[in-house]
C-alpha cells in the first residue's frame, strides 16, 4: 500500500528501537528546537546577565525580589575570595556591588528565598559542614535576622503559599527535624508581621520513615506539595492535612522542582516527572539515554528553570560523554529537546527587570521625560561569565535510526546546513 513520506523530524524517541520509530522520530538531537511542527532549527542562545560576582566560587543561590513599592533587585550569593564567609548581594544595573550581608562560617551555603509579606526571606544549608544559615528577612534595604524571623527555625528549603510561609527540614532551636514543616501564624491585618510559634504550627511528614523532606512548592489553591526522596505528599496548611500522593517516586534536587503551566515537573532518580496534585507521570521516557547515564553522585546540585510558562529547562551537568547538558521540555508538544551549552549552571530565577530609558519630546517647550520601562529576561548562574550567545559556539546535529551528520554553528550572518538522512530518502534543512 502506497505510503506518504513525512519529511519532517519532530521529536527524539530514545526509548523504542529504530525499527519501530514513528515518521519523524529521531534517535537524537543536540541544540536543536523543534518549537514549531515541521521545523527543525538551531535553538535559541543565552547572554551574560551583569558582572561576574567571584571569578573563582560559583553561584549558591539567585532569586528575584520584588516588592509593592516598587522595588526590584536580582539576589545573588556566592562565597568570597578567602573561602571562608557567604556573600550576598544585589543587582544594580548590570554590577553585583550593593553587598546584602556577608556571613562568617557560612561559606558553601546554598541559599534559599522566598517572597512573603513585602519582604524576601532566606534559608540556607551547608550540607559538607551540616551547618544551616540563621534564617533571615529582607526588605530592599535592610538585612535582618529578626524582623518577622524571631523564633523562625532554619531550614533547608522555603514556600510561600497564600498567607502562609512554609520553611522545611531545619532545625527549630533545640533539635532538627529533616520531615517537619513549620510555619508562623498568618498575619491578618497591615502592616504584615510574623509570629513563629514552633511548638504549635508545625506538620511532620512520617519522621520515621528514612528520608527526609528534598523540596516544597506551592500548588496553588491553597495547597503545598512536600517532597522526599521516596514519597510525596499534598499538603493544606488551612485545613491542617496531608495525603500522600505517591510512594516510591519522590524528588532527589529540590532545584529542579517546578511549576510549568498547571504541571509541578520535578526529578526522580529513575527519571522526571510531572504532577498536578495527583499520582505523578513519567514524562521523560524519550530521552532516557540523558537520564540514565546522569552522575547520581551530584544529583541533589542538579537545578532546572522555566521559560513562558512553557518550557521546563533541566541542566544534568555531564551524560552521555557530553558536557554542560541541558534538557528542554515543551509541555504543550510534549517534546524534549537537548542543548550543550557553554557553562554549567546552578540555579536558575525569572526576572523581570526595570529599565529607564529617556526620549526627548518635540513639543513647543522642548521639554525631556523619563519613561520606566520593563523588560522580561530570563536569568541562570553558571560557572563561568565570560559566554556571549552560546550558540555562536555550539553545534546543531540530528541524528536517526540510519545515519547523523551534523553542522556548525557561527554567529555570523550566514546560514549552514544540516543533512539528515530517513530509511532510502534524504533532505535538506537550513540552520540558520
Amino acid at each position: 500500500m502506497p505510503s506518504r513520506y513525512q519529511p519532517w523530524f519532530d521529536r527524539i524517541n530514545q526509548k523504542t528501537s529504530d525499527e519501530l520509530k514513528k515518521p519523524g522520530e529521531l534517535r537524537d538531537s543536540l541544540n536543536v528546537s523543534f518549537d514549531k511542527i515541521g521545523i527543525a532549527a538551531k535553538r535559541y542562545g543565552y547572554s551574560q546577565a551583569g558582572d561576574r560576582m567571584n571569578a573563582a566560587n560559583k553561584i549558591l543561590g539567585l532569586h528575584p525580589y520584588y516588592n509593592s513599592s516598587g522595588t526590584a533587585q536580582l539576589i545573588a550569593a556566592a562565597n568570597n575570595a578567602a573561602g571562608d564567609s557567604l556573600i550576598i548581594q544585589h543587582r544594580t544595573v548590570q554590577n553585583y556591588n550593593v553587598i546584602i550581608q556577608t556571613i562568617s562560617g557560612k561559606e558553601d551555603c546554598r541559599l534559599e528565598m522566598e517572597n512573603f509579606i513585602d519582604f524576601a526571606f532566606g534559608v540556607g544549608y551547608d550540607k559538607t559542614d551540616d551547618t544551616f544559615l540563621t534564617t533571615f528577612s529582607w526588605d530592599g534595604s535592610t538585612y535582618s535576622t529578626s524582623t518577622n524571623v524571631t523564633n523562625a527555625p532554619t531550614g533547608k528549603y522555603i514556600c510561600a503559599l497564600h498567607g502562609y510561609l512554609l520553611i522545611a527540614n531545619g532545625n527549630d532551636g533545640s533539635q532538627t527535624y529533616n520531615s517537619r514543616v513549620w510555619w508562623p501564624t498568618p498575619p491578618t491585618t497591615k502592616p504584615y508581621s510574623l509570629a513563629w510559634a514552633n511548638s504549635t504550627n508545625y506538620w511532620d511528614f512520617q519522621p520515621f520513615d528514612g528520608d527526609e523532606i528534598t523540596g516544597i512548592i506551592s500548588a496553588g489553591m491553597n495547597r503545598a506539595i512536600i517532597f522526599k526522596q521516596r514519597s510525596i505528599y499534598l499538603f493544606d496548611p488551612i485545613a491542617y492535612s496531608s495525603v500522600k500522593i505517591a510512594d516510591g517516586i519522590g524528588c532527589v534536587a529540590n532545584r529542579t522542582i517546578k511549576n510549568v503551566g498547571r504541571y509541578t515537573i520535578f526529578l526522580d532518580r529513575h527519571g522526571v516527572y510531572a504532577t498536578t496534585g495527583a499520582e505523578p507521570i513519567l514524562i521523560s521516557n524519550s530521552i532516557e539515554d540523558y537520564i540514565n547515564d546522569m552522575a547520581f553522585d551530584t544529583i541533589d546540585e542538579l537545578c532546572a528553570g522555566v521559560r513562558d510558562n512553557r518550557y521546563y529547562h533541566l541542566f544534568l551537568g555531564t551524560t552521555q560523554g557530553l558536557s554542560n547538558i541541558e534538557l528542554v521540555y515543551d509541555i504543550t508538544q510534549d517534546v524534549w529537546m537537548p542543548n550543550q551549552l557553554q557553562d554549567t549552571v546552578y540555579v536558575y530565577c525569572n526576572y523581570i527587570e526595570p529599565v529607564v530609558t529617556t526620549s526627548t519630546s518635540t513639543s513647543s517647550s522642548s521639554s525631556s521625560s523619563t519613561t520606566l520601562t520593563e523588560t522580561t529576561s530570563s536569568s541562570s548562574s553558571s560557572s563561568s561569565s565570560s559566554s556571549s550567545s552560546s550558540s555562536s559556539s555550539s553545534s546543531s546535529s540530528i541524528s536517526n535510526s540510519s545515519s547523523s551528520s551534523s553542522s556548525s554553528s557561527s554567529s555570523s550572518s550566514s546560514s549552514t546546513s544540516s543533512s539528515v538522512s530517513q530509511s532510502s530518502s534524504s533532505i535538506s534543512l537550513t540552520v540558520t
